[in-house]
């Protein structure tokens, strides 16, 4: 169980009972991996501070990295034009190894919901594009926009809000982050 620690009007860390923490908007010090319980992943019951990650088995990332890198490239609408985007290294080490923007509830949701990701794209909405601001990291080299699209993604009781995130290298685009949280959240 997280404890809450520290004072004051802004999101405070919590502390896990083996001193690692956790601050306050759901990122922690060290990489954290969604709760396995009886059955498979954890469900989404109860609140996020609930939810505790562990790491994934060697396994189970292979399995997850073979799901995501079968995905077939996924036409989307943007203004009058499309693009086809495609999963490659970098949407494995992001989705899968990084917790990344998703919050607790939606990194798990992800995880548990791997097979779906390319329906929840296809069913998502263009937001917005954005220039590329020629950071040196390998995930940026020759990408020349970024492009946004969002979709809602109900869930038994639980609503997410759900942003993809595409690497346009302009002959090719390709997946970045898809990132869920639990809908109004404070």
């Amino acid at each position: 169980m997280l404890q809450k620690i520290g004072g004051g009007g802004r999101p405070q860390p919590y502390e896990k009972s083996d001193g690692r923490y956790i601050d306050g908007v759901g990122k922690s010090q060290e990489m954290w991996m969604p709760k396995m319980v009886k059955g498979g992943l954890y469900d989404g019951a109860g609140s996020e501070e609930d939810v505790e990650r562990i790491k994934l088995s060697k396994e189970e990332k292979k399995k997850l990295v073979q799901d995501i890198m079968s995905f077939k490239p996924i036409e989307l609408q943007i203004g009058n034009g499309k693009i086809r985007a495609e999963f490659d290294k970098f949407s494995v080490r992001k989705n899968i190894y990084d917790v990344g923007r998703s919050d607790v509830l939606g990194y798990n949701f992800k995880i548990s919901n791997i097979k779906n990701i390319p329906d929840f794209i296809k069913s998502s909405k263009y937001d917005k594009s954005k220039l590329e601001k020629g950071k040196g990291t390998a995930q940026h080299k020759d990408v020349c926009n970024w492009h946004y699209f969002v979709n809602e993604i109900k869930d038994k009781e639980k609503v997410f809000d759900m942003v993809v995130n595409i690497r346009d290298k302009g002959a090719k685009q390709y997946f970045y982050e898809i990132f869920f949280t639990e809908k109004n959240k404070v």
